[in-house]
């Protein structure tokens, strides 16, 4: 019987809300709280008094005339809306306060009676009170005047919903011609608090925070003193001071170094501290770089969404922002609804060439189409920006020879892994077409004047691939990925939940993954089977077809095996969404074969969750077997009794994962990503710069 009341309450109130003119109880206001009205006209629509008798034919705007008084004697009116929440009804009257120029907030509240349940409300204007300065001395001001305008808001136990009672609907103000200012209307959402809260454990500064905000929502109004109350070179406190007596560059570069040493002693005991060296009048005479040189690097990456690889471009980019240098990141794609939070950030520049370009033609030539786009890229960078210090380029090389043009720039190319050995090569046709393309791939890739790969595993896939180059003696030297720890705090339990995070593409092998769960109902393990839930989290596209045909291949293969009910798919899943169902899952089931390196499995351990992985590839130089996790033979039933002994016992996970979270800690940081990267940058400029031996 309740729910049948609250389901016709609620329909009631979205008949009545769909009628209601907007302008509720503040649309008039009197200099006299008596009621006497100000001579002055509004431009807004003028009420009936709300002591006056209410015609018939004003049936949305109801009363029960025969109603019982209410205990507060001086209530104007009762509105006859019944909200199921409080917090309904509390936004239907600010949200009309604020379309009449009024701010309503809560001035006080009462509960009931030997509970902690609130069941009586006071709504006030923000310009009631009185100001109670005592200052002689100097002037004082408020926004405080007095208003007598006020409402209650009711939990009515006959019909189980909160209903509204006006005391006062005068105000005695005029309504505001323009709130942007007010602090009210400044107030994030509950998704920009965690934005703002993810980008600060990124180091990322108060005005690139507020511009990504503003370009999530151009209607926001927040400014930056709602960010942070700092000043605008985060300078809050001294940890080292030096005085130069004299002006020369040795000197500079002594007081660097000093302050480098004090930064990472601090940051040690304060990981999310940041440091510059500043003037004594406050200026920043220099950033965090050892070295005290401040380069100007381009990154060109060929479509920046959210993958593994896009991750490591956008972890370079903040990194090498916190060095000191200028970084600006060109590419051919960038979806601001669908990439990394960071690129948004304003700690660099994102700049997109060539998207009218298109990615495929019918459904194939992917190849040439991401070398045309990136060529496109590289010439736009080539001819419309002057010279850049260092290019950091990755996955298609063809680029190499035409940011080579300017002399004085240094190409810097990233090798995930070689793209021939991703191609299919199938058929005749196939290997025609792939002939020059893989050429091109080992002739450009030599070019660069430094190679770096993710892992030894790729590096000695290079070696084996391109053996041209390993001839003439170029190596690849290799710098791990990195995941920032900073963003994984204690885990808030470990339910019974497998979870698994990679895009949708047939080379991640997940129905590997769902095989193996269909295999945990054997009898043995069947009383672990209550609530056991599978998530599978994936980077989609619907521009790409296989993305599309083979979520649709794994859901039929749920279908068949039965576990369709416990398996749920999530497609371009949020970070705060997938760090919540990290923190909660049992283990990370990572199933692609012969990964290069895979960077799901390092936020997974610095999630503190252990890892379930192949024994090929790049979790071998990750994942420590039967320490930190299980490297399995890439079968169901390999997998799916690693899988058993985690549910048989939850505290093999949870001690697994305390020595991931250290593991990723100590070897795979943001931080040591970062000094790596620059020291290789640094070397590179610098080893250029020498003269040759005659």
């Amino acid at each position: 019987m309740r729910r049948s009341h609250e389901s016709l309450s609620k329909s009631l109130n979205e008949f009545i809300l769909s009628w209601w003119d907007g302008d509720f109880f503040f649309g008039q206001y009197s200099d006299d709280v008596n009621g006497v009205q100000s001579s002055e006209a509004t431009n807004r629509p003028v009420l009936p008094d709300l002591n006056e008798e209410v015609a018939d034919q004003t049936s949305y705007w109801r009363f029960d005339l025969n109603q019982e008084p209410c205990v507060d004697e001086d209530v104007n009116r009762e509105v006859t809306l019944i909200f199921i929440s409080v917090e309904e009804l509390m936004a239907w009257v600010k949200s009309r306060a604020l379309d009449n120029g009024y701010v309503v907030f809560t001035g006080r509240s009462k509960k009931k009676k030997g509970t902690d349940e609130v069941n009586k409300i006071w709504l006030v204007c923000d310009r009631s009170g009185e100001h109670n300065s005592t200052a002689i001395l100097r002037r004082t001001g408020s926004k405080k005047i007095g208003c007598p305008f006020k409402l209650i808001v009711i939990y009515d136990t006959d019909s189980y919903g909160w209903k509204l009672q006006v005391r006062n609907d005068k105000h005695n103000h005029e309504p505001a011609q323009n709130l942007e200012g007010h602090p009210f209307v400044r107030r994030m959402s509950e998704q920009e608090q965690n934005m703002v809260h993810h980008l600060t454990e990124q180091h990322m500064e108060p005005r690139n925070i507020l511009s990504s905000l503003k370009k999530q929502n151009p209607d926001d109004l927040s400014i930056r003193r709602d960010i942070v109350g700092v000043t605008s070179t985060h300078y809050t406190f001294c940890i080292a001071h030096a005085f130069v007596s004299k002006e020369k560059e040795e000197n500079y570069h002594w007081v660097l170094e000093q302050q480098d040493d004090a930064r990472h002693a601090y940051r040690a005991a304060v990981p999310t501290s940041r440091a510059a060296v500043c003037t004594r009048e406050g200026g920043v005479m220099a950033t965090e770089n050892k070295n005290g040189t401040k380069m100007n690097i381009a990154i060109i990456h060929p479509d920046l969404g959210i993958g593994g690889a896009e991750r490591l471009i956008v972890d370079a980019a903040v990194e090498l922002a916190s060095h000191g240098h200028n970084v600006h990141i060109f590419t051919s794609h960038h979806d601001t609804n669908r990439c990394f939070e960071e690129t948004l950030a304003g700690s660099f520049a994102v700049t997109v060439y060539g998207s009218f370009l298109p990615r495929h033609i019918f459904y194939r030539f992917h190849a040439v189409c991401a070398y045309i786009r990136c060529i496109f890229v590289a010439l736009c960078v080539l001819f419309k920006w002057p010279s850049f210090d260092v290019v950091l380029a990755d996955q298609v090389s063809v680029v190499i020879p035409i940011l080579k043009i300017k002399k004085s720039s240094k190409v810097v190319f990233y090798c995930h892994f070689p793209d021939l050995l991703l191609a299919k090569h199938t058929t005749l046709i196939r290997r025609i077409y792939r002939t020059p393309i893989n050429y091109l791939e080992q002739l450009t890739t030599g070019m660069a004047d430094l190679v770096l790969v993710n892992s030894k595993f790729t590096a000695s896939t290079f070696a084996s691939t391109f053996k041209r180059l390993d001839s003439r003696g170029i190596k690849p030297a290799v710098l791990y990925p990195a995941v920032n720890v900073d963003q994984f705090s204690q885990p808030n339990g470990y339910k019974l939940n497998f979870l698994s995070i990679n895009r949708f593409e047939r080379k991640k092998n997940i129905d590997l993954a769902i095989s193996a769960f269909a295999l945990l109902g054997s009898p043995d393990i069947r009383m672990y089977l209550f609530n056991l839930k599978y998530f599978y989290l994936g980077g989609f596209d619907q521009r790409l077809r296989e993305n599309v045909d083979y979520l649709e291949q794994l859901k039929f293969l749920a279908e068949i095996k039965g576990v369709s009910k416990q398996v749920k798919f999530i497609t371009s899943c949020p970070t705060a969404e997938r760090n919540a169902l990290l923190s909660e899952c049992l283990c990370v089931v990572y199933t692609p074969k012969d990964e290069h390196f895979g960077i799901v499995p390092l936020e997974a351990m610095a999630a503190h969750k252990p890892v379930i992985a192949c024994n090929s590839g790049g979790p071998v130089e990750t994942v420590k077997d039967g320490e930190t996790g299980f490297l399995c033979d890439p079968t169901p039933q390999s997998f799916s009794l690693a899988m058993a002994k985690l549910l048989k016992d939850p505290s093999l996970a949870e001690n697994m994962g305390s020595k991931a979270r250290a593991h990723v800690s100590a070897s795979f940081s943001t931080k040591t990503f970062g000094n790596q990267l620059n020291q290789y940058i640094m070397e590179v400029v610098e080893q250029h710069k020498r003269p040759k031996a005659e």
